[in-house]
């Protein structure tokens, strides 16, 4: 740590972390109707910019009546809020003790700089930067002109709103030392005014947001970017999660005041927050995910938080989800957006994963089994004990959100019957708003109906035929004379265990297999196998289920109707395996008869160079259509481009009764009996919600 010289007072006053009794106190878990086994639970995400519902606490509360978890805003860090949302909330959770409500917190960057709290507590050093430049002179108070040999990283454009206007960049200016390090008890804020790209110059505002400007001897200066964007019509800057952020005078990190500040919050006997059940933490990132991002401050862009071969960023996230965890104890759920390699990966410190959208927010259907994949290792190396796995159904794409209520079913139904919940979609009727009739068996209004699953998920694939043969499970020469192997090498093992290995120490080189001159399947695929990880993604990771990500692609998918995303939403499947064990991992691709060429070829990328086992590798030539029972009725789901019609006799052998639909509002939901359970029709990318009766 660099010594330091005292600072302005404003800045001193930055509060110690507080050590908090955080591991006792919360509300029971136990006693909470999210943790009773049934579906569909009732979630409300979001929703508290609800102008009807903020009137009162009557319309407030009533928005929220008979759910299971509420998911808000209580904090003004990106949004502003109604003053009497905190109110509202504490009343609601003190009348509700069966009801889970958690707090979403803005984990990447906040409002600050028009926020005096803020800006005390937290100094310049401890927001993430770009890449600066470094001023070789002394630089007085006054001045304002600099000189810049990467005027590139530079903008008066710095934050763009929805109404087109935008407003400069925010800076840090630091002073240097005679030996060039960065001396942080010299720093102020600036903005920018003017931008020279011809002659490489820029013309700031110093002293900015309480700081003041300062006189910089011949050390001169380094002055970079803040990074920042725009949400809810707010300006945020983002923290820096490395452990290579700059300290203040009491020796902290941008970490340790966001933790000493959540603590202080949720604390059960004093915080504004008290009686929360739990954090649901949105954009916390498992790596640096800004292009030009300088997480040690040295003039030099860092890729994903990495300096001299250390993962920085990664490093001080775990170290900051490790501190909050043993604070709040296990009876305290966190939870956080997953399912890229980017997102969060805190499998066993987090309760749990959210899907941000599904299969995500900009594709309702085409990446089905992407969000699978993963819900599929958080559930199976995750926590046992209150796991809370999510999907928060929202559409940001005009196509999709054109039949947003039946893309909403169908992720409900893959969800349900997946085992994990999904969060309600409002659809407007008459004067207000309702959910889904398949989150509460439509005019019932009955929250949880379908009660307990009574068996396991049904997988319609696993009973079409293996287009490989068998030869994927012994992986026998015939087959592995098809198969390549870059960045590493195989071989088999045990005779039915096929063994990769990288050939390097790199972290970001993967190994990838290929598999060449499959024979051209005439319908729908998938590609099927059980993988685990020889060891952890990295030495200093050892002894944790935090996974490594997988990717599996097709060369030769037909073109669908909309190519744009042929690639990166219909291929590019991705998926998690860690060290902990074997993990199922299933990768859908439809139509395949439509390409073009006679033949396909898999490509299997397994992030790292670590080992990796591969077994029961099957291309089953079928969809991944799935179906579940449950004590008070069943699912059917159809991602597929084709109508698919269930025979319920067969899928559930055991039931003896009879089937109906729900009574509701939306079609299909009529209530009436189902005459003939031989054939009942699930359209394409839908789900079908049956009562038993």
């Amino acid at each position: 740590m660099i010594s330091m010289k005292p600072f302005p007072i404003r800045w001193m006053l930055a509060s110690v972390l507080t050590l908090l009794p955080c591991a006792q106190g919360f509300a029971q878990l136990e006693q909470k109707t999210l943790f009773s086994g049934e579906f569909p639970q009732l979630i409300a995400f979001r929703g508290e910019a609800n102008g009807k519902a903020n009137r009162s606490y009557e319309l407030w509360s009533k928005d929220i009546e008979g759910h299971s978890a509420v998911i808000r805003k209580l904090w003004t860090e990106e949004v502003d809020l109604n003053p009497q949302t905190v109110v509202y909330a504490q009343r609601y959770m003190k009348e509700h003790p069966d009801v889970c409500f958690l707090w979403h917190l803005n984990a990447e960057s906040r409002v600050a700089h028009d926020k005096p709290e803020v800006l005390k507590k937290y100094f310049p050093g401890h927001w993430a930067l770009l890449t600066g430049a470094f001023i070789k002179q002394a630089v007085p108070a006054g001045m304002t002109e600099f000189s810049v040999s990467n005027i590139s990283t530079f903008s008066d454009q710095g934050f763009v709103y929805k109404n087109n206007t935008s407003a400069p960049q925010d800076l840090v200016i630091v002073g240097r030392k005679a030996d060039g390090t960065l001396n942080w008890a010299t720093c102020e804020y600036a903005s920018i005014v003017t931008v020279d790209k011809k002659n490489k110059k820029i013309t700031v505002k110093r002293g900015q947001y309480l700081s003041r400007a300062l006189n910089y001897g011949e050390g001169g200066v380094y002055i970079a970017p803040i990074i920042g964007g725009v949400w809810g019509g707010n300006r945020l800057w983002f923290y820096n999660f490395a452990t290579t952020c700059p300290r203040n005078a009491q020796g902290q990190n941008a970490a340790d005041l966001f933790l000493g500040e959540i603590l202080a919050k949720i604390d059960p006997q004093a915080g504004d927050l008290k009686g929360l059940s739990g954090i649901a933490f949105d954009v916390m990132y498992w790596q640096a995910r800004i292009e030009g991002m300088d997480v040690n401050d040295d003039g030099v862009a860092d890729g994903v938080g990495i300096v001299e071969g250390k993962h920085v960023w990664r490093d001080g996230m775990i170290d900051w989800l490790t501190r909050l965890r043993k604070k709040v104890g296990s009876a305290f759920l966190l939870t956080s957006d997953s399912g890229f390699s980017h997102l969060q990966r805190g499998v066993g410190l987090l309760n749990g994963m959210e899907a941000e959208g599904f299969p995500f927010h900009h594709d309702a259907f085409r990446g089905f089994s992407r969000p699978l994949n993963h819900f599929a290792y958080w559930k199976e190396y995750g926590v046992k004990e209150f796991p809370f796995n999510y999907t928060a159904i929202k559409y940001m794409l005009k196509e999709d959100s054109a039949k947003a209520p039946q893309y909403a079913r169908f992720a409900t139904g893959a969800a349900t019957c997946s085992g994990v919940c999904a969060t309600r979609y409002m659809i407007e009727d008459k004067r207000e708003a309702r959910p889904i009739d398949e989150l509460t068996a439509g005019v019932r209004n009955q929250p949880r109906w379908l009660g307990k699953a009574t068996g396991a998920l049904i997988r319609f694939e696993d009973s079409a035929p293996d287009l490989f043969k068998g030869a994927g499970t012994t992986f026998a020469p015939d087959f592995l004379s098809k198969v390549t192997v870059k960045g590493g090498h195989s071989k088999v093992e045990a005779g039915s265990t096929l063994h990769l290995q990288g050939t390097t120490d790199s972290e970001e080189q993967p190994i990838e297999l290929i598999i060449k001159d499959i024979p051209r399947p005439a319908g729908d695929i998938v590609v099927s196998f059980y993988v685990k990880s020889e060891g952890p993604l990295a030495p200093e990771l050892n002894g944790t289920a935090y996974p490594r990500m997988l990717t599996v692609t097709v060369d030769g998918l037909p073109n669908y109707p909309d190519p744009v995303r042929n690639n990166s939403f219909f291929n590019d499947l991705g998926g998690a395996f860690g060290s902990p064990g074997f993990v199922n991992q299933r990768f859908y691709f439809r139509d395949l008869g439509k390409g073009k060429g006679s033949t396909i070829t898999l490509h299997l990328t397994f992030e790292g160079q670590g080992g990796v086992e591969l077994k029961s590798l099957k291309l089953f030539g079928g969809s991944q259509v799935m179906a579940r029972e449950f004590e008070h009725g069943v699912v059917l789901v159809n991602p597929s481009f084709d109508t698919k019609t269930f025979d319920l006799r067969k899928v559930f052998p055991n039931f003896k009764g009879k089937y109906r639909y729900i009574k509701g509002l939306q079609a299909p939901n009529t209530g009436a009996p189902i005459d003939k359970p031989e054939a009942v029709a699930v359209q394409s990318m839908d789900a079908l919600f049956l009562e038993r009766y």
